[in-house]
């Protein structure tokens, strides 16, 4: 197995890792999650654009679903919430020569016990696939759907992570990526115009805090900025 560094973004090539995907049955509790449209997936009620590949999962992996192929037989997907199916996805990021991923946490998820539960668990499992198979891995909040004064809930579940998974600092880890000597946490959603409740005040409170907390900072942070923010014009 090549082992990538873990000692810079330059020049690698990450994915974002959402680890939404649960179904009934799966041990989240959560039902059909961004497979459904309004709580139901089946024939007129979807919400994905295109259906899973799980020719190569085994049965334990594959959940049934209402749809059907051409053919009359039943059409399965996957659930993010399978340990073995998260870790197979990171041996096909070393068999194909992609990096690693940042591994998205909604912070609006991380609110509601069962959804914190699974998104620990998704993250849990990246780190054990990321290290398997020679990939790197990074945590990236996204902000999307936060009222005004959430950020709080972002450092809140930073500090969660610090304290029970040494996130960046466990010597043991040898896939958290870092940069410039620091552990990389990645922000998505600052300073778009699209009615967003929080402020630039308060992302730039958290960015403070992950960059110069005495405890909990001494990270590289990378930002998800809109598309003119050169400008200030567009999505900015």
């Amino acid at each position: 197995m090549l082992f990538r560094s873990r000692t810079t973004l330059t020049g690698k090539v990450m994915a974002g890792y959402q680890g939404w995907f649960t179904v009934e049955g799966d041990g989240a509790e959560m039902g059909w999650r961004h497979y459904s449209r309004r709580g139901q997936f089946q024939p007129g009620s979807c919400n994905i654009d295109l259906w899973p590949d799980v020719s190569e999962l085994n049965d334990d992996e594959k959940f049934a679903t209402k749809f059907r192929h051409a053919d009359g037989k039943t059409a399965h997907v996957f659930s993010s919430h399978n340990p073995k199916t998260v870790l197979r996805h990171f041996r096909w990021m070393e068999e194909y020569g992609l990096d690693g991923v940042f591994v998205q946490r909604f912070v609006v998820e991380t609110i509601r016990p069962a959804a914190l539960a699974h998104c620990n668990s998704v993250l849990a499992n990246c780190r054990e696939g990321a290290n398997q198979h020679g990939r790197c891995y990074a945590v990236m909040y996204d902000l999307s759907g936060l009222r005004a004064g959430g950020i709080e809930q972002a450092i809140a579940d930073w500090k969660l992570l610090i304290d029970r998974m040494a996130l960046g600092r466990d010597e043991q880890d040898r896939a958290y990526l870092r940069h410039q000597g620091k552990p990389v946490v990645a922000v998505w959603g600052v300073g778009f115009n699209d009615g967003r409740a929080y402020t630039l005040a308060e992302c730039d409170r958290l960015v403070e805090f992950l960059k110069n907390d005495p405890t909990y900072g001494g990270n590289t942070v990378m930002l998800g900025i809109p598309t003119g923010w050169r400008t200030l014009d567009r999505d900015a």
